[in-house]
């Protein structure tokens, strides 16, 4: 398909609406080294460590619309979770790290903010093996996981953000700290 129809009628179509997804195993999140769009380092699990992350995994260059209802929610998120941390991926075919400095100016060029720059860090990864390490077996949506301090996947929404989605979303938080609470 034409790269400019998919993403049209991409962003005409509604989104689905937010779903919560079983986890019955907390998963660990897993091991990768990359760099968010300032360039820095990111390792993992090393820079999730004793943080409650909020990963959101954006398949296709489409799904960004479906993103961008998660991250209208950043800020009230933090104000509610203060150690929340919360992180964009952009999920790339491997081939793309050929071309990785242009991949990362296109994306900065449609990323104004640095707070939202340094949240972005780009997986030239293949798509369907990360799924699968996360047992994640939809990608035709965003995927949003709750990684809890100790780098496994307490919980999985896919789709657009609502309330009802983000009402979960703090309350599972609230339930992880208070699970790391001494």
């Amino acid at each position: 398909m034409i790269p400019w129809l998919t993403t049209a009628l991409a962003l005409a179509s509604p989104p689905i609406p937010g779903e919560l997804l079983p986890t019955p195993e907390r998963l660990p999140f897993p091991d990768i080294a990359a760099d968010n769009l300032l360039g820095e380092d990111r390792a993992y699990p090393g820079w999730y460590e004793r943080r409650t992350s909020l990963v959101l995994l954006v398949w296709t260059r489409e799904q960004q619309r479906v993103a961008n209802t998660w991250l209208t929610h950043v800020d009230a998120l933090t104000q509610a979770e203060p150690s929340l941390s919360i992180v964009e991926h952009p999920v790339v075919a491997p081939f793309y790290r050929l071309i990785k400095g242009r991949v990362d100016g296109w994306m900065r060029g449609g990323i104004p903010s640095d707070a939202a720059r340094a949240r972005t860090v780009t997986l030239f990864t293949g798509a369907q093996g990360f799924a699968d390490q996360l047992g994640i077996d939809d990608r035709s949506t965003i995927s949003a996981l709750l990684v809890d301090a100790n780098g496994r996947v307490a919980k999985q929404w896919r789709g657009p953000a609502n309330d009802t989605v983000m009402a979960d979303v703090v309350a599972s938080v609230q339930t992880l700290a208070a699970e790391m609470t001494p």
